[in-house]
């Protein structure tokens, strides 16, 4: 990340996220040093339950960054 990018991020009063982009594990590094960048920011984060989108460890390690409401969906893990 360049510093650019994490003043950006610092400065940042929301950041979205999804699991779809987070199948390669660059992408899924850049984001959690952009959520890390952004403690002030509400994270959001997108679940794409697609097949052969996401796993399990991405799901949990996402969730665990971000602030996230569900509204009547159920995943299994």
């Amino acid at each position: 990340m360049t510093p650019a990018v994490r003043a950006l991020a610092g400065r940042a009063d929301c950041i979205c996220s999804c699991t779809l982009a987070q199948r390669n594990e660059t992408i899924r590094a850049t984001c959690r040093a952009t959520l890390d960048a952004a403690p002030q920011a509400l994270a959001l984060l997108d679940i794409n339950p697609r097949k052969g989108c996401y796993n399990e460890t991405t799901v949990r390690e996402s969730l665990s960054l971000a602030n996230v409401k569900l509204n009547g969906v159920a995943f299994r893990l």
